[in-house]
């Protein structure tokens, strides 16, 4: 058995925090991670399977850096400014599917009453949400983009972790003018100032 498959198998019999958190700390260290990366044919999975499980690490270890859930049409320059470790719920879930957990992740979507409707992404990582597999967020922000299963997915996940003062929606335009440019740049500047208030980070700017 391979080092993927043994991962696969790892994981599904021991479908918790704990034994992911004890599964990340063994696969980043060098060896291991490079041995993984090592198992990819092009270097741009490689390095792209070895910054995964870095941001993993650090987005399930108790660093005391918050943690914030973004979707996927976000500017992360604003996460690692304001020291936000960035977790993407909808990356994720393609992430946990190809461990073999997607069947898991949408029946427990599927008994919290997620429609059917709503698209895989968003069901199965709303499902890993239900079943306590990723780590508990500080800060959500979402955009309108690029479907609107994330605005309402999202903040079903501020609510189950009683953060809906901290859950942001940010509103872009449709159209391209020096108006929507001021009005989306005047959005992202005022969520960056509150969470820097909250959470005591200083802006890097």
């Amino acid at each position: 058995m391979g080092i993927k498959d043994k991962l696969k198998t790892g994981i599904q019999r021991n479908l918790n925090q704990k034994y992911i958190i004890r599964l990340l700390d063994i696969i980043s260290k060098k060896p291991v991670l490079y041995a993984y990366g090592s198992t990819f044919s092009s270097l741009s999975d490689k390095y792209l399977n070895i910054f995964t499980i870095k941001s993993l690490k650090n987005a399930y270890s108790d660093n005391n850096y918050p943690i914030g859930y973004g979707s996927l049409f976000l500017p992360y320059e604003m996460f690692h400014a304001l020291g936000i470790t960035p977790f993407l719920p909808e990356v994720m879930a393609g992430f946990t599917a190809g461990l073999g957990l997607a069947a898991q992740t949408l029946k427990e979507s599927s008994s919290n009453w997620y429609s059917q409707d709503l698209c895989t992404f968003h069901r199965s990582a709303s499902g890993a949400v239900e079943l306590d597999i990723f780590p508990k967020p500080d800060f959500i922000i979402t955009t309108n983009l690029a479907c609107d299963a994330a605005q309402k997915s999202f903040y079903i996940h501020s609510v189950k972790y009683n953060i809906e003062k901290n859950f942001y929606l940010i509103d872009v335009p449709y159209e391209y003018s020096k108006e929507s440019i001021s009005y989306l740049t005047g959005q992202i500047k005022n969520i960056c100032m509150d969470i820097s208030s909250k959470s005591g980070m200083k802006l890097d700017t």
